[in-house]
């Protein structure tokens, strides 16, 4: 028997592990595109300060990008093993687009340290690298945007069922832009954090390069924060009726607020501290900059998860995992049989994550009355499945589909 989780820890659990997970990938994903950027200014100005600085940030996204990885899979697993119900549906309606995803994140990889183990030789093809290593890491961050996005605004959705409608939901544009916004601050507030504390430790041609870099990392922080401050602020307008009232004077003002103000200080600090000529220490860099960063990116994500209420994924499942809506392509039309019974209440999870309902049957519940009592109540059996609260004729019809045997044999009351 696995852990017994609450609704509301395994909310906090999961919702701590992927912020720490976003984190990793806001940098890792929008990485490669930066320091790309970042050596052909360098090269176009023959500035070395700034392609040494690039090189030192993609050691570092290389190690991220593996940490990623662990990390996602680490997310997945608590998912899977705490909220199974609504990953697997998000999981059945972006299938391909995960398969593409991971297909991505692998060549990513793969072009990162080409692009690396290629940067002092300058060979002909690093460039191309580069561009290539920039472009792979951002489809995953695509992906998962789109998905992220879909379980708060899943748009139409629920009545077509088509999966581009689902990728290309209401908020998912302006949540992407969002997120990017964030990571381009994160990888900001990074660059002056690993040279902040250098600056006084080092003398001559390290100390301006270190003084260089803190400058670069403030200019690249304080840009991505304003539009990270400005798209949340935008953002407010694609939520649901409902997340505007939780938002504006309901149970989220004061999280959505602080997360604006920390962007703001933030902001304020870069801005000001920029404009002087000697570099303010670093302890109040760190807690000034990269606090409030942090902070910011924090709370914005707790927001979005929030604001979805009593929803896993809004409008289509409760946090209880009862589905309130399924699209009609899901579903049979005509009589009810036995198929249409299945695809209405069960088809959204399986087959899929949730495993093959017809083999698991058989195997697990061969007799009637037992598949029965298991379908009525399954957190009997520790399974984090919603009962089927059906009238008893359809039941049985669900029962004699199921098992594959003649609706005659069923007798269950």
């Amino acid at each position: 028997m696995g852990p017994n989780f609450s609704t509301s820890s395994s909310n906090w659990f999961i919702g701590s592990f992927a912020i720490l997970h976003f984190l990793v990938v806001s940098i890792a994903g929008l990485g490669p595109l930066i320091v790309y950027l970042m050596e052909g200014s360098a090269l176009k100005n023959n500035n070395s300060e700034l392609r040494k600085l690039g090189k030192q940030i993609l050691t570092i996204i290389s190690e991220l990008a593996a940490a990623g990885g662990i990390l996602g899979s680490g997310v997945v697993i608590a998912l899977v093993g705490l909220r199974p119900m609504p990953i697997t549906l998000v999981f059945n309606i972006f299938f391909w687009f995960i398969v593409f995803q991971l297909v991505c994140f692998i060549a990513g990889i793969s072009f990162t340290f080409a692009y690396y183990f290629s940067w002092e030789k300058q060979t002909r093809n690093h460039r191309t690298w580069g561009l290539l290593a920039s472009i792979f890491p951002l489809i995953p961050y695509i992906v998962f945007s789109a998905a992220v996005s879909f379980i708060t605004t899943p748009g139409n959705w629920p009545v077509t069922g088509n999966v581009w409608q689902a990728v290309f939901n209401p908020s998912m544009i302006v949540s992407l832009l969002h997120r990017a916004g964030a990571g381009v601050s994160l990888l900001g507030v990074l660059i002056i954090a690993l040279h902040i504390f250098r600056v006084k430790k080092t003398e001559s041609d390290e100390k301006a390069y270190h003084q260089y870099a803190v400058k670069f990392g403030s200019k690249l922080a304080l840009r991505a924060l304003e539009a990270q401050v400005l798209i949340g602020i935008i953002r407010y307008f694609f939520v649901s009726e409902e997340g505007k009232k939780m938002i504006s004077g309901g149970s989220l003002t004061a999280i959505w607020s602080v997360g604006i103000l920390a962007g703001l200080v933030a902001w304020a600090f870069l801005f000001f501290s920029s404009r002087k000529k000697e570099l303010t220490n670093g302890t109040t860099f760190f807690l000034a900059a990269l606090i409030p960063v942090v902070l910011a990116v924090s709370l914005m994500g707790i927001t979005r998860s929030k604001e979805r209420g009593e929803f896993s994924i809004r409008g289509v499942m409760t946090r209880m995992d009862e589905i309130v809506t399924v699209p009609v392509a899901y579903q049979a039309g005509g009589a009810k049989t036995g198929e249409s019974i299945f695809k209405e209440n069960c088809g959204a999870c399986h087959p899929g994550l949730a495993g093959d309902a017809f083999a698991l049957a058989k195997l697990r519940h061969p007799v009637p009355v037992e598949l029965a009592t298991y379908l009525r109540d399954p957190s009997a059996y520790n399974k984090a499945m919603p009962p089927y609260k059906g009238p008893l004729e359809d039941m049985k019809a669900l029962i004699a589909y199921l098992l594959d045997i003649p609706l005659e044999q069923v007798k269950i009351e």
